[in-house]
């Protein structure tokens, strides 16, 4: 089950979309995101991982309404329509401006200085993704539906080309942790392989919400399933404490997942201080950057070699500073990890720790 079934998928869409999005239905907003993702403090706190397993991610992105007609969209809107029906296109669903990211995200082994395969352990793995991110907004019943279409390579090397550029910075010439990494040779689809991902999820406010209001709690639920290099599905429980603005609810500020990064933001926001946390219960049935795709792989997971169950967690802290026509969000996502993926003797959960700037105009 893999990028194959999302392009069969994708074909039935393209022939069943009829309608088109209307003017009226967007959200005049505009923002651009940078983040970075990394398994080293200072950004990853209570942890003592040491630059293995989810090892890096870095990128960034915007969003603007004049992407509403760009051809990236298409393949999204179709297929979030054949799923979700009519809905998204009620008078009372406003569309957030689309959004484009770039990501790029990678995996390494426990042991960086072996130049050969290390069986039983993850495979090096880099991927780096443009994602056509879109949001559905329902203010009346405070629930959305969001959908996220990636057009990714896996298999390059500058994966390497970063994190040994990071490592050469911090090890005094491969005298100590975090050592240089030598076998990138043997990465998934080494080379380069295209492939692709579609995701929708949907989420729903459980706590009461007075439009333009303040809290000081908030808690919501909700669901993802993915089809392309994941193959899988999830249910999310997350919420806020702190000095709250009712209208931001919807706000993904760490959100759990790779190419899923929240850029969305409205332009009038309130100041913010706040906590997060969250729980991801997720079955992954086939995963690309463990188990390959469908060019030539040095080294791969098999299906019984994987736990196909896993737990992920998040926590962190944020505020939003605005100022003028100038909104400002700075999130620390402390420590978010992932129960192991591994049924092999090198089972071990892993942790990271991510930093991410929105500015909203």
């Amino acid at each position: 089950m893999k990028t194959t079934f999302l392009i069969v998928l994708l074909c039935a869409a393209c022939y069943m979309a009829k309608a088109q999005v209307t003017d009226s239905l967007r959200e005049q907003n505009r923002s651009i995101m940078i983040y970075t993702d990394e398994d080293l403090n200072p950004i990853l706190q209570f942890s003592n991982a040491r630059d293995q397993n989810y090892t890096m991610g870095f990128g960034g992105g915007f969003t603007n309404p004049k992407l509403e007609h760009t051809l990236l969209f298409k393949p999204g809107e179709w297929l979030t329509k054949l799923f979700t029906g009519r809905y998204v296109y009620k008078a009372e669903v406003d569309h957030l401006s689309p959004g484009l990211s770039i990501n790029g995200t990678a995996f390494t082994p426990d042991d960086l200085q072996s130049y050969d395969v290390i069986a039983g352990d993850r495979p090096y793995a880099f991927l780096l993704g443009l994602s056509a991110k879109q949001i559905y907004l329902n203010g009346s019943t405070n629930e959305l539906y969001a959908s996220d279409f990636v057009y990714g390579v896996l298999g390059l090397r500058l994966g390497q080309t970063v994190q040994t550029a990071i490592h050469k910075l911090m090890n005094d010439g491969n005298t100590h942790e975090p050592f240089i990494p030598r076998g990138w040779p043997h990465q998934i689809s080494d080379g380069g392989e295209p492939t692709l991902l579609y995701s929708l999820s949907y989420e729903k406010l459980l706590t009461t919400n007075s439009p333009g209001g303040n809290t000081f709690y908030e808690l919501k639920w909700g669901w993802q399933g993915m089809a392309g290099y994941y193959n899988g599905a999830n249910v999310q429980l997350g919420g806020r404490l702190g000095i709250l603005n009712n209208d931001n609810w919807y706000m993904n500020f760490n959100p759990m997942g790779d190419m899923n990064k929240g850029i969305y933001a409205k332009k009038k926001r309130k100041f913010e201080l706040f906590v997060f946390g969250g729980v991801k219960p997720s079955v992954m049935l086939y995963n690309e950057l463990l188990s390959g795709g469908f060019s030539h792989s040095d080294y791969t997971l098999g299906f019984n070699q994987l736990n196909h169950f896993i737990l992920e967690w998040e926590s962190g802290i944020g505020v939003t500073l605005p100022c003028k026509t100038l909104t400002t969000n700075i999130t620390w996502a402390f420590n978010s990890g992932r129960t192991s993926e591994l049924n092999t003797a090198y089972s071990r959960s892993h942790q990271w720790g991510g930093i991410y700037l929105t500015f909203s105009y």
